[in-house]
């Protein structure tokens, strides 16, 4: 009797549902099913209850599908009512593989460099890797693309009102306050000083493991190597990580917060709660910002402390000093927190995983390292580079790290909210509201893009052809917001490069192990560990006659 009770309403009930062409009708149709068990027993009502249930959700699903279905812009099959959210979910730690597979399955078939994809309770999100859109969205309609509250409400825990989740005049005011700190002179006179005594500290730990025949995990010291580099020049702190073994509490909290909040991009807003509250990982977000709120509420008291900021050129005495130009007073602790937390990522993680990827590219190919260690001999043969020799003359060193970056860019997906309908230039219609994304370490192995050998690593390419521009190679992103620290990362990444290739020899324990993490940055899942070997003095001494050659 139950059953044919559950069938009846149930199917009623879907029927009554599918016929609706709004969320409300749905809702309506849902109380009006619901209020007719009255009339049953207990049990049946029951199963009357569970069958309008399921059949809303049906519903909700369907009408997801028809709101969101795009006939005049390429999709991969989907499954039916639930759109990509299946593969999405699966493939939450491969993401970047399977956005490229993407990508070529669309050229593949001719459908050009635009598709979109779709899940229920999600914004409809058109990818693109042509350059002429990333150019109309980063720059020529650069207004119309914002942040939004999408990507606000998955970060606002960990980036807050920062630089990196700011929109309009927040973005701006911090914008304009980083800008100050990026001066030639700051270049010249401090900030070479302190990459070159970090580069020291980081030699000596490659030689002491080198001597003591110990295999050491090099992503993790060029990530202590970036964070004590940034936190003097940013921060006028010395923290002295590259120095230790020990963990760090805050960088580790902070790494395990980002893992996790950017699995949420795979998810709903209602699907990632409930997963994570399944899991406690909200929870351990939750524990693990404490740790890092902790560490930039410290870092600003003890400045704060110190006094004498007006004379001082770090970045975190600028932002202790600033006004706030609506209200005219200084920026309260939980604005200076998001902007100290934000700066970091761009300061220490950026940095760190460009040169952990440059690194595993030159010990995979031997002939490029050559190349680099000749032309080290010729400009710089005394040894130490100088400010002069990293931003004029180390080309081929430079040339290594846009490789690295072209492969591996740091921040490896973009995404960006339309404001009002628009027109991209390769004819497709974006709507109000819609996600529009690029993927920079797609569009880096794209042979359409970057020839045949698109895959390999070739450094070349960027001595013997004209620069790309920022939109072919958006890995500093591109019009108003382009990095402001993209010179800061080639003096102090090719200083280091050069430092280390000189005088050391890397061999890969296990390149088979060396993947990416999902999050916001490009992070490395289980390190980069090499044996390190310590080259002599006759073997650097012989390398410039090839080079001239």
């Amino acid at each position: 009797m139950s059953g044919t009770v559950f069938d009846v309403q149930g199917a009623g009930a879907l029927g009554t549902l599918l016929s609706g062409n709004s969320t409300s009708r749905i809702l309506n149709g849902v109380h009006a099913a619901i209020a007719t068990t009255k009339m049953l027993t207990p049990l049946q009502a029951v199963g009357a209850t569970f069958g309008t249930l399921v059949a809303a959700l049906i519903a909700v699903l369907f009408y997801e599908r028809k709101r969101k279905i795009r006939h005049d812009i390429p999709t991969i099959p989907t499954w039916g009512p639930l759109g990509s959210a299946p593969e999405m979910l699966a493939h939450r730690w491969d993401r970047l593989d399977w956005s490229l597979w993407k990508q070529r399955w669309h050229l593949d078939r001719g459908d050009g460099m635009t598709a979109y994809v779709w899940a229920p309770f999600q914004p409809t999100l058109i990818v693109t890797c042509d350059p002429r859109n990333v150019e109309h969205v980063l720059k020529t309609r650069f207004d119309n693309y914002i942040k939004g509250p999408v990507f606000d409400k998955i970060q606002r825990v960990m980036l807050g009102h920062g630089i990196f989740n700011a929109d309009g005049e927040q973005w701006r005011v911090q914008r304009k306050t980083a800008a100050n700190m990026f001066t030639i002179n700051n270049f010249r006179d401090f900030m070479m000083h302190v990459f070159l005594d970090r580069s020291q500290i980081l030699t000596s730990r490659l030689r002491d493991a080198a001597r003591s025949g110990t295999i050491v995990d090099l992503h993790d010291l060029l990530y202590r190597f970036t964070l004590d580099s940034f936190m003097e020049i940013g921060y006028g702190a010395r923290i002295d990580a590259l120095k230790s073994d020990e963990p760090i509490p805050f960088a580790a909290a902070f790494d395990r917060a980002q893992t996790i909040i950017n699995r949420r991009y795979s998810m709903g807003k209602i699907q990632w709660k409930v997963i994570e509250w399944f899991t406690g990982e909200g929870k351990e977000v939750v524990e693990c910002m404490k740790v890092a709120d902790k560490f930039a509420y410290d870092l600003i008291a003890k400045r704060r402390a110190e006094g004498g900021l007006e004379s001082k050129n770090d970045l975190l005495s600028r932002l202790l000093v600033m006004k706030n130009p609506e209200t005219g007073k200084p920026y309260p602790d939980v604005e200076l927190r998001d902007m100290v937390l934000n700066f970091l990522i761009a300061g220490r993680d950026t940095t760190a995983q460009s040169l952990s990827w440059t690194f595993f590219e030159l010990a995979k190919n031997p002939e490029a390292v050559a190349k680099f260690r000749a032309e080290i001999s010729v400009v710089c043969p005394d040894g130490e580079p100088d400010y002069q020799t990293v931003t004029k003359q180390l080309k081929y060193g430079a040339a290594i790290l846009s490789e690295g970056l072209r492969l591996h860019p740091s921040v490896p997906a973009e995404i960006k909210f339309a404001v009002e309908d628009d027109v991209w230039p390769d004819g497709t219609r974006i709507r109000k509201g819609d996600g529009t994304a690029w993927m920079p370490w797609v569009m880096g192995r794209l042979p359409e893009l970057w020839g045949d050998d698109a895959l390999e690593f070739h450094p070349e390419r960027w001595i013997d052809s004209k620069h790309p521009g920022p939109f072919k190679w958006p890995v500093f992103n591109g019009g108003p917001r382009t990095c402001l620290g993209q010179p800061m990362v080639y003096i102090q990444a090719v200083a280091c490069l050069a430092e280390v290739t000189r005088q050391f020899d890397l061999e890969l324990v296990a390149p088979e192990e060396v993947v990416y993490r999902p999050a916001l940055t490009l992070q490395m899942k289980n390190g980069l560990r090499v044996r390190v070997h310590e080259r002599g003095v006759g073997d650097r001494a012989s390398e410039g006659i090839a080079f001239c050659a």
